[in-house]
Order: structure tokens, then C-alpha cells, then sequence
């Protein structure tokens, strides 16, 4: 299964599959799910979601009509993005 780069948060690490419709809040210690997200439609490369780790809110903010490399932004302590050259 592919996936895209976990993002460190809150002790844990949040992961997701590119194309999947779900994103998952890890415990960094036993790898258990502390919370899960349904996100609003499969994403991918061409969509920008915004996930509060604090609440269960996921949200589409926008879907292009090109590759953009930016994968999942998270809003909290922190915000992840993955630069399409993989940086």
C-alpha cells in the first residue's frame, strides 16, 4: 500500500493513502489510531484538504485541474506539505 509522507503531530504521526477517501492520527508509541478523518472525496495530487487534529472537521478546500504536490494540510501545532520533487 503507498502512502504519503506521515506528518509528525501531537506525539504521533498522521498518514493517509494517495487516492483514499480517509486519513488516520497514529500513536507514535504503540501505532494505535487516536482519531480518524473520512475525507470529503478521494484525494489525491490535484486536491488541498484541510484537517483539524484538534476536532473531527475535514475539509476540501480546493481541486485543480493539475498536479500540485501538496497533499494534506493539517492546522493545529503544525502544517504539512509535500512540494511535488519531493522535498
Amino acid at each position: 500500500m503507498a502512502t504519503v509522507l506521515p506528518a509528525a503531530v501531537r506525539g504521533g504521526f498522521l498518514v493517509g493513502e494517495p487516492g483514499g477517501d480517509r486519513a488516520a492520527l497514529l500513536d507514535g508509541r504503540s501505532g494505535t489510531a487516536l482519531s480518524t478523518w473520512t475525507l470529503p472525496a478521494p484525494c489525491g495530487a490535484r486536491s488541498v484538504v484541510e484537517i483539524d487534529v484538534n476536532s473531527d472537521r475535514c475539509v476540501e478546500l480546493a481541486r485543480a485541474e493539475r498536479d500540485l504536490g501538496l497533499l494534506v494540510r493539517a492546522h493545529g501545532p503544525f502544517a504539512v506539505r509535500r512540494e511535488a520533487d519531493g522535498a
